[in-house]
Formats: C-alpha cells, structure tokens, sequence
C-alpha cells in the first residue's frame, strides 16, 4: 500500500480509513478495463495504476511531493483477517530495490504457500521491519515470523513514478524473481 505522511502500520477501520493504512477512494475515479485499472487514493493523493498476468504484476504510482513517501507491505492482514490464518511469513530486502518473501495461511487452503519477489523502480531511502508491531533493528533485513510487515520510505517530488514488478511463485521467492 503507497502513502504518504506519517507512517501507520494498521489498516484501520473501513469506516475510518484515516485511523490506519487505508485510503478513501471515488468510483468516479476508476478506471477498470481488462488487464487494467486505476484509482486516486484520495488521502494520499496517489494514482495508483493496476495490470497483471497470471504469476506477475506491474503497478505504476504516481506520487505528489512529500518527505514521507512510502510503501507498506503487510503480511498478516488478508481477506478475511482471522486470528492465527499466517501459520508463518518471512520478509527479505535483497537489496534497496527488491523485497522477497512469502507466507503459508489456513483458510481455504490449509497450509497454501505463496511466495513473491518485488522489484521498484527506484531504491528505497530506508526500509523498516515490523513484528508484532514493534520495529525491529534498523540493520535488520530479513525476518520471519507471523506478523510482519515491512515499509520501504522514499522522497517524491509531484508527478514522481515508481513502478514495482512484482511475481509470484507456489515453490519459493528465488522462482517469483525469474
């Protein structure tokens, strides 16, 4: 999730978006077409533009200016929420521009695994782990546990993009790269 502002590690509720990580949005501002959609979230005033394939996804930001731009990435929260679905998560920064991972749920699929790899376009300024909620060791770049999230933080300057590819694999992080 792309934000800008001081950083909230909490989604929120849907009715008080502004309590956590969600943003307001207008369907008047979407775009969907096949293979494509795009949305402004309105508390961000970020464009966010959508397309995938069947194991891949590019997504194209387009920030305004702010000292406090970042992504969040929450392994924990999902459809459904249920306490104890993460049996486990493990989050890796590879380097300032790409972050590994994956994770194992119950639900639907017992014991489903899925991993990723994300690549940016450009090199976050710092990356942050969390666990439990609590920041871990600033030189700390990889984790695992069942309830990470990680915030990679940028300087934008209006109408900066940051592009992230973004694979997916069943079998491991190394595969969702290729």
């Amino acid at each position: 999730m792309p934000g800008t502002g001081p950083v909230k590690i909490v989604p929120g509720p849907r009715d008080h978006p502004e309590q956590g990580y969600r943003s307001r949005f207008r369907h008047a501002d979407e775009i969907a077409e096949p293979g494509y959609y795009s949305v402004i979230l309105r508390d961000y005033d970020i464009r966010a533009e959508l397309s995938a394939t069947e194991r891949a996804g590019i997504h194209k930001y387009t920030f305004p200016h702010s000292d406090d731009s970042h992504f969040i990435l929450d392994l924990l929260h999902g459809y459904g929420n249920d306490p104890g679905r993460v049996r486990w998560a493990q989050l890796i920064a590879k380097d300032n521009d790409t972050i590994l991972g994956g994770r194992s749920t119950a639900g639907w699929a017992d014991g489903r695994q899925i991993y990723f790899a994300m690549k940016f376009s450009k090199p976050f300024r710092d990356f942050e782990i969390y666990s439990e909620d609590a920041t871990l060791s600033p030189a700390k770049r990889e984790a695992k546990g069942n309830h990470l999230k990680c915030v990679m933080h940028y300087q934008t300057s209006p109408g900066n993009v940051i592009l992230v590819k973004t694979g997916i694999s069943g079998v491991s992080a190394e595969a969702a790269l290729k």
